[in-house]
């Protein structure tokens, strides 16, 4: 198996992080391409009169690694999301890939089906369920399909959110785990 994991924090010893390494451990033996997207060259949309609503290869950032990152997602077998809640929303990191989509897929469907068709967990951290991140796979899964989303609460494990140890905690563990075999 083929696993693509993306964790949107800029911290890299933070939960998210903690998260990721205990996703690869949940899945010894298959082959795991991790993406810490902080230390990634994605450029946000800007600067540009939307080219690539025309043509994709026109934005002019298209060269950045916005495009190797779908391309992975897409030749794996199942990707995992993971999000920290910044003021009750993604981090500018996930809106900047997000919102890039459009130079990687805009006029080639078939293309967006093969990426929505890949399964897509979301694991979000943050110490209340919100809105804008209920809606997130939503640009990221096929329309009609049920996306499997999971909060994990730092606080619930009397941790803080900011010192990364959250995944010491055995119940968040245990959360994790059954998340990923279910």
């Amino acid at each position: 198996m083929n696993i693509a994991i993306l964790h949107f924090s800029a911290r890299s010893s933070g939960n998210c992080a903690a998260i990721a390494h205990q996703l690869r451990q949940l899945h010894s033996g298959a082959e795991i391409a991790l993406y810490p997207v902080a230390a990634l060259d994605i450029s946000p949309c800007c600067g540009c009169n939307c080219q690539c609503f025309t043509r994709a290869e026109a934005c002019p950032h298209a060269h950045d690694d916005v495009r190797r990152i779908y391309q992975a997602i897409m030749d794996a077998d199942l990707a995992y999301f993971i999000l920290p809640n910044y003021a009750d929303q993604p981090p500018a990191l996930y809106f900047a890939f997000n919102e890039r989509s459009n130079c990687f897929f805009q006029g080639n469907e078939a293309l967006l089906n093969a990426y929505l068709a890949v399964p897509k967990r979301f694991i979000i951290v943050s110490n209340r369920p919100t809105p804008a991140f209920d809606a997130l796979p939503q640009y990221h899964t096929a329309e009609g399909a049920t996306p499997k989303l999971l909060y994990l609460p730092p606080r619930r494990y009397c941790r803080s959110s900011l010192d990364g140890t959250m995944m010491e905690a055995e119940e968040a563990r245990e959360l994790l785990r059954t998340f990923v075999h279910e």
